[in-house]
């Protein structure tokens, strides 16, 4: 069994930058995990434009004061909105004493009915705040939308950074398996495996996008411990599969004091021929018959 020393790279072809360039490339390193970075962080700020309006109800929720006040105007006003569109903002102006007993003024907007039932004398509740009585305003009938308001502005941003952490937590977690397989690929043994199938992952206008090939692999004999025969898959764009079929052979480097971890030379970046390690691929031609 042909082996490389732990820890050199004089059987790379290519330089270590090379190597993350390819595999960066060829999809790994959890690049997906941008795309969930990417859609969170518009969730996020989409989910961030009512929030002005939660900040300016905060002080009325937690300490807002109701009183009576006294209507002594009202008014109507137009405005132009998108495609032409009008709206109308309907507006009473009114008066109240606060707690202190001092004469305050103030004005609000309030739904279409209310506002023509108004008349000059007439009381209306309002509320407003006691640190500041200037801050007041009517107090509006609840809607069934202020259900789906409160969801809106709680839903999206939670979506939005849940989103981002699944991306982060992808992202890093995709670097890190990059980060190890190029340091297999440096460092790690190389030894034989088998092609045992082929099988087309997801569907393109002119064939399968990608490919499921599944090999075996086989650990020399260490410390003891005769030879074993493993086996793993790895995802190969069509391009290289096509190149490929059952019975041909891999490299495969492997840790080894955990023959387990391993990965498949698909780039060719180390300078071992696997057709040369004809014993292990003997071995595996006999256990494949």
């Amino acid at each position: 069994m042909k082996s490389t020393p732990l820890g050199s790279n004089s059987n790379l072809r290519y330089s270590h930058a090379w190597l993350w360039c390819k595999y960066l490339n060829y999809g790994e390193g959890g690049l997906g995990g941008l795309c969930y970075l990417a859609l969170g962080s518009l969730w996020l700020a989409f989910g961030l434009f009512p929030v002005h309006f939660v900040i300016a109800e905060m002080p009325f929720w937690l300490d807002g004061h109701r009183t009576q006040g006294t209507i002594v105007n009202k008014s109507k006003h137009f405005e132009r909105g998108l495609k032409g569109r009008v709206r109308t903002s309907y507006t009473v102006f009114y008066d109240f004493r606060d707690s202190s007993g001092d004469l305050q003024q103030g004005h609000g907007t309030t739904d279409p009915d209310s506002w023509s039932v108004a008349r000059e004398g007439n009381t209306l509740v309002i509320e407003y705040l006691p640190s500041d009585p200037r801050r007041n305003r009517p107090v509006r009938k609840p809607s069934p939308n202020d259900w789906g308001f409160f969801l809106m502005v709680t839903l999206i941003p939670l979506c939005g950074g849940v989103m981002i952490y699944s991306g982060a937590t992808t992202l890093v977690s995709g670097i890190r398996s990059l980060a190890r397989c190029v340091q297999l690929i440096e460092t790690g043994h190389v030894t034989a495996g088998l092609v045992d199938c082929l099988e087309p992952v997801g569907k393109r206008r002119h064939g399968a996008a990608a490919y499921n090939c599944g090999y075996r692999y086989l650990i020399p004999p260490r410390g003891g411990v005769p030879s074993q025969i493993k086996s793993g898959a790895v995802s190969l764009h069509s391009r290289l599969a096509r190149r490929m079929q059952p019975g041909d052979v891999l490299l495969v480097v492997f840790n080894p004091e955990q023959p387990e971890e391993h990965t498949v030379d698909i780039h060719r970046a180390r300078y071992e021929d696997p057709a040369a390690l004809s014993p292990a691929d003997d071995k595996l031609r006999i256990h494949s018959a």
